[in-house]
């Protein structure tokens, strides 16, 4: 029986790599089925107005960009040079950048709802 377990099988450092660093561009992009489900959630909730589409909108990035930095370090946590490393700190610092895009959003539509 081996000991490792099926996370560890599947979310090796390479995928974790990967992974980190698409969900950070997709964050980093914004306009993807993450953050258009969230909207659709929060639309209703704050009467169906636009800006509750936002504020889904920049939940939606913060939540993809806490994924990513989290994938990244446990890329980081064990690979120290070689592709993975780059992948994953790429995936940092663009997680870094919509995170503030996603900050940005959140703050514009609270400024804009008074």
């Amino acid at each position: 029986m081996d000991d490792q377990s099926t996370l560890d099988r599947y979310l090796t450092p390479q995928v974790s790599a990967v992974v980190a660093f698409v969900v950070a561009l997709l964050a980093l992009m914004g306009q993807n089925a993450l953050t258009i489900a969230i909207g659709a959630f929060a639309e209703p909730a704050t009467a169906g107005t636009l800006s509750g589409f936002y504020l889904g909108f920049g939940l939606g990035v913060l939540l993809q960009v806490v994924l990513a930095v989290l994938l990244a370090r446990r890329a980081l946590a064990t690979v120290s040079a070689g592709w993975e490393s780059t992948a994953a700190k790429a995936a940092v610092v663009m997680s870094g950048l919509a995170g503030i895009a996603g900050v940005v959003t959140l703050l514009g539509t609270a400024v804009a709802n008074g």
